[in-house]
C-alpha cells in the first residue's frame, strides 16, 4: 500500500516510539465495555518506555492492573516495527496462551491501515506479519508464538522478547525460567509478571534481587490495583468470597507461606504498635515508660506446623529469636545443631570461620529439640 505523506510521517512517529503509538492507536477490549479506546496510566508509560529502551522488567502485581495487555501491545508494536524477530509467550497452560495471543492479536487488527501489516500465519498459538519491500515483495517475517509451560519450552530458541505470564504460578517456573533463559543471551529482553504465590521459587529470588539493587539482568516494578485508579470499594467488590489471606496475595501483594501457622499472618498486624503511637498515646504510657527505660533490644517468633515426618526433605521450623545487648539468642524446634553447639562459639561457614555472639540462657536449655 502506497502511504501518502502524512501517513508516511505518521508511521515514522510510531516506529520511533511505543507510547505515541499507544496513545494515539491503542486499543483494547474491556471485558464489560468491549473494545475501547486505551487511556494508560503511568506505570504503563513507564513500562513501554523501559521495554523500548532495552530494560528486563520483573513485575510484582495485582490481579486485573492490565501488565500483559501492556506487554502485548509493546509485542504487537515489535513484530509491525522490528523486521525479522521472534518472540516467546509462555502462560499456565493452553487456555492461557490462547487467550494471551489474542490480545497481541486483538492490538495488531486495530492498527490503522498505514501501521498494519499482512498477517502469514494465524492460529491460536502463533502468529506472523510479514515486512515488504518497497517494491511489494517480501523481505522478513515477525512472529510471536504463545506457548505453554513445560521443561522444555523455549530450549534451543533465540527470541527477542520473551513473557512469563504469572510465572509464580506455573507448575514448572523454575524449570521453565531455567529453558527459556539463554534464549534472551543473544541481546533479547525478559519481562516476568506475576502476583504472588508464597515465598520461595524462582519469581520471589528474581523480584527480591532486583528489588534490592542485587539483579545484573532484571529492573522492578510494582503494581498495585491502586496505580490503576481503583480503591477500596472496588477491591471489596473484586475479592468478594475471598478469605483475607487470598486478597493479601492476589491484591495486596504479599508473599504468604504456606503451611498452617499458629499465628494467622493476616491478625498479626492487630499486634504491632508504632513507636510514634507509644509515644504520644497517653493510654500506652506504661508501655511508653518500658521502652524508653530499657535497653535496645529486638525480637521475632515463627511459630509453625513441624511436619510430621522426619524423612521429608523440607522442614519448617519453630524459632525463637532474640537480639539483645549480650548478643544473639535463639531456639529453633527440630534443628540440626543444638543451640550451644553454635552460640558464643566459632563454628564453619563454607571456607570461612565465624564468630557467632551469644549465649545460651537455662530458658533456652530447657527447651531446644535436637533433630
Amino acid at each position: 500500500m502506497r502511504l501518502t505523506k502524512e501517513e508516511a510521517r505518521e508511521y515514522r512517529r510510531c516506529a520511533a516510539s511505543p507510547v505515541y503509538t499507544l496513545l494515539n492507536y491503542g486499543y483494547l477490549k474491556h471485558i464489560v465495555k468491549g473494545k475501547m479506546k486505551w487511556v494508560p496510566y503511568d506505570w504503563q508509560i513507564e513500562l513501554l518506555e523501559g521495554l523500548y529502551t532495552g530494560k528486563n522488567y520483573v513485575i510484582l502485581k495485582s490481579r486485573q492492573v492490565g501488565a500483559s495487555w501492556t506487554v502485548a501491545f509493546f509485542v504487537a508494536w515489535m513484530i509491525h516495527f522490528r523486521p525479522d524477530i521472534e518472540i516467546l509467550l509462555l502462560s499456565q497452560n493452553e487456555k492461557k496462551a490462547i487467550k494471551l495471543l489474542y490480545k497481541v492479536r486483538f492490538v495488531c487488527v486495530n492498527f490503522p491501515d498505514f501501521i498494519r501489516r499482512e498477517f502469514n500465519a494465524d492460529s491460536k498459538l502463533r502468529l506472523s506479519v510479514i515486512h515488504k519491500r518497497s517494491g511489494g515483495d517480501v523481505s522478513s517475517e515477525s512472529s510471536v508464538d504463545s506457548l505453554t509451560t513445560t521443561s522444555s519450552s523455549g530450549r534451543g530458541d533465540t527470541a527477542a522478547l520473551i513473557f512469563m505470564d504469572e510465572i509464580a504460578h506455573m507448575e514448572r517456573g523454575d524449570e521453565v525460567y531455567t529453558a527459556v533463559k539463554p534464549a534472551t543471551s543473544h541481546g533479547g529482553q525478559m519481562v516476568i509478571a506475576s502476583s504472588p504465590n508464597g515465598p520461595e521459587g524462582v519469581f520471589p529470588r528474581i523480584w527480591f534481587d532486583a528489588e534490592n539493587g542485587d539483579s545484573a539482568t532484571f529492573v522492578s516494578m510494582r503494581v498495585h490495583y491502586t496505580d490503576c485508579g481503583f480503591d477500596e470499594s472496588w477491591l471489596i467488590e473484586a475479592a468478594d468470597g475471598m478469605t483475607e489471606e487470598e486478597i493479601l496475595q492476589e491484591y495486596e501483594l504479599s508473599f504468604i507461606g504456606g503451611g498452617s501457622p499458629a499465628f494467622d499472618p493476616t491478625h498479626l498486624k492487630d499486634c504491632y504498635i508504632s513507636m510514634e503511637q507509644i509515644l504520644t498515646d497517653p493510654e500506652l504510657a506504661s508501655i511508653k515508660s518500658l521502652v524508653l527505660g530499657s535497653k535496645k533490644y529486638a525480637s521475632g517468633v515463627d511459630t509453625a506446623e513441624i511436619k510430621a515426618s522426619r524423612g521429608k526433605r523440607r522442614r519448617d521450623f519453630n524459632a525463637v529469636t532474640s537480639l539483645n545487648e549480650y548478643g544473639i539468642q535463639i531456639i529453633a524446634e527440630m534443628n540440626k545443631m543444638l543451640l550451644d553447639e553454635w552460640a558464643g562459639n566459632t563454628i564453619g561457614v563454607g571456607d570461612k570461620s565465624v564468630e557467632v555472639v551469644g549465649y545460651v540462657s537455662k530458658w533456652h536449655r530447657c527447651y531446644q529439640i535436637s533433630a
